[in-house]
């Protein structure tokens, strides 16, 4: 017989939890796109439209962005880097053009041409495109977690806390914007986990392959399974080139034309500008004002100290939790280097490493147990 937890199963409990949070995730993007009411302008989802226009091509994304621009104090933008991710943002466009130009003939056909009705019904469609990318996340989670823990109910309890905390208090913060990428890169590095776990390579391959076209920092994902699996030096090990190289390699073929713009640093915002907002570069050289440091100080304990607490906190001497935990290290670097101190949004990325390390520092000091 199964357990019982109030008036219901272990199991349909279990069933109930990823019930709600798919409906969680589904209606979670509905801050992100406006949807008007019957007193407001129509502009709904102005930045999935801009993605639709038919002239939106790899040579018209790399001059709005800036890929093109002359001037030398300009030429390395924050923008720029974004030419390297003009396949993804063309993929999601022609999807999300599909789906604005299926619902304008629906509406046109078999309903009353209302913009309001019709608009709310396309963010409606956007906001489950994405939901069903976060409960992916959600989904392997849970697969990661429970690969450290012999009661598999325990595990999606602890996963549902951790993942809708992560959403509200994380994820929900727009500072900084990014939002299509946080989600679409959170999915591969769950991916990329969970494939080196298991030590599924082929899965992990096209990861590799994937994952740096949505963003350059995919190409951190590479390094799981060698640093995951590796018994001894990495060094020796084959993966820790066979992986780098693939997920280089698609990068290489995909941007050919502008791959020698990694060889300058500020095109990754290593000691560079990044506009309006305030990077820890710009802290330390005291290009922010007085009145500013407090709260770039407070948004520097959000980004980071409470990610080394918990990392600290929660350290065991358990060898794969020492390797998650060095992922997160690079990751923490990297936005440390490249990253808008208030960009908390981006830390998302690392939620799906963190659950786990928590979850297995648990364990290991019997606050949890199987």
């Amino acid at each position: 017989m199964k357990n019982k937890i109030g008036i219901i199963t272990s199991y349909q409990s279990s069933k109930l939890l990823y019930f709600s949070m798919f409906i969680l995730c589904a209606l979670f993007t509905r801050d992100y796109y406006y949807v008007p009411t019957e007193s407001t302008p129509l502009r709904t989802m102005s930045e999935i439209r801009s993605l639709t226009e038919e002239n939106f091509s790899k040579n018209s994304l790399k001059e709005v962005i800036g890929y093109n621009v002359d001037d030398e104090n300009n030429k390395y933008t924050l923008e720029r880097r974004k030419a390297f991710r003009w396949l993804f943002l063309i993929t999601q466009g022609k999807i999300f053009k599909s789906i604005i130009y299926i619902s304008d003939n629906l509406f046109n056909k078999y309903f009353s041409d209302n913009a309001i009705i019709k608009t709310k019904f396309q963010a409606v469609i956007i906001w489950l495109y994405y939901g069903i990318f976060l409960f992916i996340i959600f989904h392997f989670m849970v697969k990661i977690t429970s690969h450290f823990s012999l009661n598999d109910t325990i595990a999606l309890y602890f996963c549902y806390f951790i993942f809708m905390l992560s959403l509200y208090f994380i994820l929900g913060r727009k500072e900084g914007g990014g939002y299509n990428y946080n989600v679409f890169e959170t999915v591969f590095i769950t991916l990329g986990l969970y494939f080196s776990l298991t030590k599924k390579k082929i899965y992990y391959g096209m990861v590799c392959i994937f994952a740096p076209l949505i963003r350059e920092s995919g190409i951190i994902i590479s390094i799981f399974y060698s640093l995951i699996n590796s018994k001894s030096s990495i060094i020796k090990n084959k993966n820790t080139y066979i992986f780098p190289a693939i997920s280089f390699l698609s990068m290489i073929i995909v941007n050919f034309d502008v791959i020698l713009d990694m060889l300058n640093p500020k095109f990754l915002g290593f000691f560079g500008t990044q506009g309006q907002y305030v990077t820890i570069f710009d802290l330390i050289n005291g290009k922010i004002s007085l009145s500013n440091i407090f709260n770039a100080l407070i948004e520097i304990y959000y980004s980071y100290l409470i990610f080394i607490i918990f990392l600290t906190v929660f350290y065991t001497k358990s060898p794969v939790q020492k390797k998650i935990g060095i992922i997160i290290s690079i990751y923490l670097i990297i936005f440390l280097l490249t990253t808008p101190i208030d960009q908390l949004g981006i830390r998302f990325l690392i939620i799906p490493l963190l659950t786990p390390y928590i979850y297995i520092g648990l364990k290991e000091t019997k606050i949890i147990h199987n």
